[in-house]
């Protein structure tokens, strides 16, 4: 697990949050793809100790994937109190998961911005939250989520959360960790992803015209 972490580290350091959205997204891309046959073999011979069939370098992966999201968002004006207020992500249903994110985003920022990361429950979405990430089979908490009006991109890895209000949502494709996207989730909580994340989604699903 460790090694994952490093090998992310070090991989993801040199692309750049925001200049060359496109060509640092696809930077990503090849990276995560060569990791993910780790992902698929660590998946053949181990499981989590928690049994949610997920290894620990798929963990890692969607870490990686979590932190760059967050420079592809366009936050209303007003989410963030200061300059430097922290960039916070919510982990609801699965602490290992949040004890991964915490490790992989330790001095790093997003716009100049520190990150935070918590550990939430299911009964609601704390004030000052900016991404809530719902670990697979929590249904109450991706309801909760979804009913909040707070501009909180909601992140998942269950089928069939775009239907039911996540903005972002992993699925694993080929042995692959990719994701889909919903821009009309993003922005009924007006929020806008980038274009150049919306290019690398496994599949968008636009606002209706």
């Amino acid at each position: 697990m460790e090694n994952v972490i490093n090998a992310l580290q070090f991989n993801f350091a040199a692309v750049p949050m925001r200049a060359g959205r496109l060509r640092g997204w696809l930077a990503f891309i090849c990276l995560t793809s060569i990791l993910c046959i780790t992902l698929s073999l660590s998946q053949a011979q181990t499981q989590t100790q928690d049994g949610s069939g997920q290894s620990a370098p798929e963990r890692a992966v969607k870490a990686a994937f979590l932190y760059k999201f967050a420079g592809y968002v366009d936050w209303p004006t007003g989410t963030f109190a200061r300059a430097d207020t922290p960039l916070t992500i919510a982990v609801m249903g699965d602490d290992q998961f949040a004890d991964v994110l915490a490790e992989y985003v330790t001095g790093r920022t997003v716009d100049e911005r520190p990150i935070s990361v918590k550990k939430q429950k299911d009964d609601g979405v704390a004030e000052g939250i900016n991404i809530v990430f719902i670990a697979r089979g929590d249904k109450t908490g991706l309801r909760t989520a979804a009913n909040s009006p707070r501009p909180v991109l909601i992140v998942t890895e269950s089928d069939g959360a775009l239907a039911q209000g996540s903005a972002i949502n992993f699925v694993v494709s080929g042995g692959r960790v990719r994701f889909e996207a919903s821009t009309e989730n993003a922005e009924k909580r007006r929020l806008k992803l980038a274009s150049g994340l919306l290019r690398v989604a496994l599949n968008t699903r636009a606002t209706p015209p």
